[in-house]
């Protein structure tokens, strides 16, 4: 695995997409096919799709989770910055310093 910040992608969010069951496909499909998300999955509870993704910048983002055409069919986005993976495809991640 590759840390996104070396491919010049250091912002790193979590997304929990609130969306109705006749669209949930839909929409887990258009962030699939989305060049920043790096895993996008169907989950049961509040939220049907869990994504991250990777972006080059803050502003990219929020054009990410507010401008985007996959989000016609959401109710709501849930983002949560990611300040430090630990591990990453089975392997630890190394820290700073390390």
């Amino acid at each position: 695995m590759i840390e996104p910040a070396l491919l010049g992608l250091p912002v790193e969010a979590m997304l929990r997409v609130r969306v109705g069951p006749a669209r949930a496909e839909a929409v887990a499909a258009a962030l699939a096919d989305n060049v920043h998300v790096r895993y996008a999955s169907f989950v049961t509870g509040e939220h049907q799709v869990l994504v991250l993704a990777a972006l080059p910048s803050e502003s990219a983002l929020y054009d990410f989770v507010t401008r985007a055409p996959w989000l016609r069919d959401v109710a709501s986005v849930d983002t949560s910055l990611v300040l430090s993976s630990l591990k990453r495809g089975g392997m630890l991640a190394r820290r700073s310093g390390d």
